[in-house]
């Protein structure tokens, strides 16, 4: 089994693909940063996996009910 990798495409249709070595092991839509908070670029290593948490904004100080809110679940299991 080679190397593990995940690769993000920020273009417009915002996608990201998991391989192992050459492999596609899974795929799906991303979601982005916006215009004042950016998704950074580069290449980073992938410290911990979780194989099932929930994504929600008022965790990072944005409130629920408002513009920028956010809540996503399951987010891994793959």
């Amino acid at each position: 089994m080679g190397a593990a990798l995940i690769d993000a495409d920020l273009s417009e249709s915002s996608m990201v693909t998991a391989y192992e070595g050459d492999e596609v092991v899974h795929f799906g839509m991303a979601i982005r940063g916006v215009s004042g908070t950016p998704t950074p670029t580069g290449t980073f290593h992938i410290l911990r996996r979780i194989q099932d948490e929930t994504m929600d904004s008022e965790t990072i100080g944005i409130p629920g009910d408002g513009p920028n809110e956010y809540l996503i679940a399951p987010v891994g299991g793959w």
